[in-house]
């Protein structure tokens, strides 16, 4: 069966932040527990909350899991790195297979063209 697609909600996150939204969010559903990456402004700088929520309880309350700290696009970044090494090593099939919606590869583009430096030449060659 299918994952929840998390691929498409931070793509479009970070871009957002990045465009200068004060906040964006971006949600991994889980059984029980689901996670929420929490993007922010702090001026130009960009900063990350991540937490933890079980959306069966009765009470849902946000547990911390981890706070990056506003350093300038460096998060933004970091996850560009992760996402592209997925391109790179994933093949498309597999991909499709096992999540709803196709990769988002048209705004992950945008994403790295936004970014620049070492993310605006090529993606790398996606397998499959």
């Amino acid at each position: 069966m299918p994952e929840e697609d998390f691929m498409l909600p931070l793509v479009n996150a970070l871009l957002g932040v990045l465009n200068g939204e004060p906040e964006t969010r971006a949600e991994a559903f889980g059984e029980p527990l689901s996670f929420d990456f929490r993007f922010y402004r702090d001026a130009n700088d960009i900063g990350c909350r991540i937490v933890s929520f079980n959306k069966f309880a009765e009470v849902v309350t946000d547990e911390p899991i981890l706070h990056m700290p506003p350093q300038g696009d460096i998060i933004c970044r970091v996850f560009c790195w992760g996402i592209r090494e997925l391109i790179r090593t994933v093949p498309v099939e597999d991909y499709r297979r096992n999540y709803h919606q196709p990769f988002p590869l048209d705004q992950f583009k945008t994403l790295c063209a936004k970014l620049g430096g070492e993310f605006a030449g090529e993606l790398g060659e996606a397998k499959g």
